[in-house]
């Protein structure tokens, strides 16, 4: 039955207002779980304390939320950390932080391989599994920001796309990421230290 519910992550905001109101619920709760899923990350809807019992169950009964892991983590002589991150379907991506002076830097996947065979790049060389999610890619920034706040007692500064996979081969769920990060509901985070770096996907640039 699991399987057969649809991930909430996949919702907008709208979305979920609507949901609410068609099960006779106030819209606003849709602002609350939002919060809920992307500011506090909290995987379990039996966590969203703000939710009467009754909305809570309504929630487990229709959807369920599949967040990433860190499978393993590596750390380079030069103080960079890599993130191996096992994804629902069994598969992996990479993410590496990136710790300066003056900014902690988020790389981070928007695929699962790539269908590219730039020379210079090793993702090249696999083979293209397939898109991420947008939620997959938020999560990817999330850990590692939270290994950050752990680790230097403070938050990533940047994000940059610059792991496996071409972005703009996955435009939509790298823009719903993008202002998810943008967004105080998310990471907050400027949008002027959000980079996508792209092979160059030319009407997608534009």
């Amino acid at each position: 039955m699991k399987n057969l519910l649809k991930d909430i992550r996949t919702m907008t905001k709208i979305e979920l207002e609507n949901f609410f109101f068609e099960h006779g619920a106030p819209k606003f709760r849709a602002t609350q779980v939002y919060e809920w899923l992307w500011k506090h990350y909290k995987m379990n809807f039996n966590e969203m304390t703000n939710l009467s019992l009754k909305e809570r169950k309504m929630l487990n009964q229709h959807f369920v939320i599949h967040p990433i892991g860190i499978r393993k983590e590596t750390i380079s002589t030069d103080g960079t950390i890599k993130f191996l991150f096992q994804l629902k379907d069994k598969g992996v991506v990479e993410g590496v932080l990136i710790p300066q002076l003056n900014r902690l830097t988020a790389c981070i996947s928007s695929q699962s391989g790539c269908s590219l065979a730039c020379k210079f790049c090793a993702t090249g060389k696999l083979k293209f599994g397939r898109n991420l999610s947008a939620a997959e890619i938020y999560d990817q920034a999330y850990l590692i920001n939270q290994h950050c706040i752990n680790k230097f007692n403070k938050p990533i500064t940047n994000i940059v796309f610059m792991g496996m996979g071409e972005p703009f081969h996955n435009y939509n769920n790298v823009i719903k990421a993008c202002e998810i990060f943008h967004s105080p509901f998310g990471l907050n985070l400027s949008s002027s230290r959000i980079t996508i770096s792209t092979a160059g996907m030319l009407p997608q640039i534009k």
